[in-house]
């Protein structure tokens, strides 16, 4: 198991989220596509070990919803307690400016206030999901 999963699994042990956010990144892509079915499998059996069983949700970062709708597609996937959030477009670079050199969160830049309900919208997913349905990445 390596780093990061393991560190996210002594995280999901030890404070038992009602949500757990998956980011798919431009920058790990090919590792994050590769890591997701493990990842994925790996949350349903501390659900299935511990009785907990948070909301998972996958978060593409500037990677086409496609990319990973094909690892979504695996059969040992289907009957897993995940959702899929809308494509993020690529922001990557704006939002480390943001939150590293600006000190404040990308929806308060002219142009980005719409950014405040697609992340909004990852908290309530668990409770009314069908809210996806109607976002629109245009301010």
């Amino acid at each position: 198991m390596d780093s990061a999963l393991q560190h996210s699994v002594e995280m999901i042990l030890g404070s038992q989220p009602d949500i757990v956010l998956v980011p798919v990144n431009t920058s790990q892509e090919i590792k994050a596509l590769q890591n997701l079915s493990r990842t994925l499998n790996v949350i349903a059996q501390l659900a299935e070990k511990t009785g907990h069983s948070p909301k998972t949700i996958i978060v593409p970062l500037g990677v086409p919803i496609e990319d990973v709708q094909v690892v979504l597609q695996q059969t040992d996937l289907q009957n897993l307690n995940w959702s899929l959030a809308p494509a993020m477009p690529n922001l990557q670079d704006l939002m480390q400016l943001a939150l590293y050199q600006d000190r404040q969160y990308i929806w308060q830049y002219p142009g980005y206030e719409h950014l405040l309900d697609y992340f909004s919208n990852l908290l309530t997913l668990q409770e009314e999901p069908d809210r996806w349905l109607t976002f629109n990445f245009t301010p």
